[in-house]
């Protein structure tokens, strides 16, 4: 199980990033500004929250592992359908597919992990989004080789082949039995849950908005606002998710409780690290967004196990609430980021996501 877990987080991370890591070849072929390129990203979240969002409550009612192929086929159908002629819209209707696939089937996942190991939960939720960490990382500089040697649609229709490999795998994989629990347990659910509940959702909110956005525009950050080169864009977005990575996995050196506190202290030093980016006064992009992710690297894994538990008799319900809901975040904050960055400039853009990482620590 954990095996075919890491392997689909390791994809899950080249899917966050495609659009970021394809952003100079998708507006030189479709002919789009900072604000359709947003508007891109957020699509892809908007799809990412709908299945998450609808992914949640199915896992405390149906059979889980059919579910999973479905939705894993959906991501892997819309991956290898891209082509190079496509019109803007038709883009957004494969990435909005890609990511309402992808989003349910993470959200599966995520809820069976929760329920297999508990407790222990969250340091093995760490393990495994570090794994689309790695996909983060890896997948814009392999992105740039693919595009310049064939077409951007390579680095797309490569992740497809990997999902359609993961809608057969996933049929063996044991992702537990739902519960069928009662429709009423969110009202039966112990006093101040529906707070918690809400608190968790606009943390995640704004840590998935400030992900979506610093990976679309870390490119004409570089090119646009420090006169820098695409590529080094594309690194910066490297060592963003290098620093996610280095993050959560500094989680597991961590020998106190993992609770809202370590939420608090991520969303400080996550608006220190992007507000210094946004000042522009250093060349050095890579180490600034590399920072900046160090210090919101462990929010999402330690959000979904803290919220699961919200709900012990619906941890399906309380995941996808609080993962569907703060997906809406990276649909909001890209867009209006990029509708920011054509109108002020890429580095108030920036000062916008700084803004975001407050929001993540005022919410825990």
């Amino acid at each position: 199980m954990l095996a075919f877990c890491f392997a689909i987080f390791l994809a899950f991370g080249a899917v966050l990033v495609l659009v970021g890591a394809n952003q100079d070849a998708l507006a030189a072929a479709l002919g789009i500004d900072l604000a359709r390129s947003g508007l891109a990203a957020s699509t892809l979240a908007l799809g990412i929250g709908a299945g998450m969002a609808l992914g949640g409550p199915l896992a405390d009612r149906v059979a889980r592992r059919p579910l999973a192929a479905a939705a894993i086929g959906v991501a892997a159908a819309a991956l290898l359908a891209v082509s190079d002629g496509m019109s803007f819209a038709r883009l957004l209707m494969h990435v909005f597919a890609l990511g309402a696939g992808a989003g349910m089937a993470n959200v599966l996942i995520n809820v069976a992990i929760v329920e297999r190991f508990g407790d222990a939960a969250a340091r093995r939720l760490v393990v495994l989004h570090s794994a689309a960490t790695v996909g983060a990382v890896a997948w814009p500089g392999l992105a740039a080789v693919l595009g310049e040697a064939y077409s951007w649609t390579l680095s797309f229709r490569l992740v497809g082949v990997a999902y359609a490999v993961f809608a057969l795998w996933v049929l063996r994989v044991p992702l537990g039995v739902p519960a069928h629990a009662r429709a009423d347990s969110l009202a039966a659910a112990r006093p101040g849950s529906r707070l918690e509940l809400a608190a968790y959702c606009l943390t995640a909110f704004a840590y998935l908005g400030v992900e979506g956005g610093v990976t679309v525009f870390a490119v004409p950050f570089a090119a646009d606002g420090l006169g820098l080169s695409p590529d080094r864009g594309r690194t910066a977005i490297s060592a963003f998710w290098m620093g996610l990575l280095a993050g959560r996995m500094s989680l597991l050196l961590w020998r106190g409780a993992l609770d809202a506190r370590v939420l608090v202290v991520c969303g400080v030093t996550g608006t220190f690290a992007l507000g210094l980016a946004a000042l522009r006064t250093t060349t050095q992009v890579e180490w600034l967004l590399g920072s900046a992710g160090f210090c919101i690297g462990p929010v999402f894994p330690l959000l979904v196990a803290l919220a699961a538990r919200t709900l012990p008799t619906r941890p399906g319900l309380a995941t996808g609430l609080v993962t569907g809901l703060g997906s809406l975040g990276a649909f909001v904050l890209p867009w209006a980021t990029g509708a920011i960055g054509d109108a002020r400039g890429v580095g108030a853009a920036f000062s916008a996501l700084a803004l975001g990482c407050a929001a993540i620590g005022a919410a825990a």
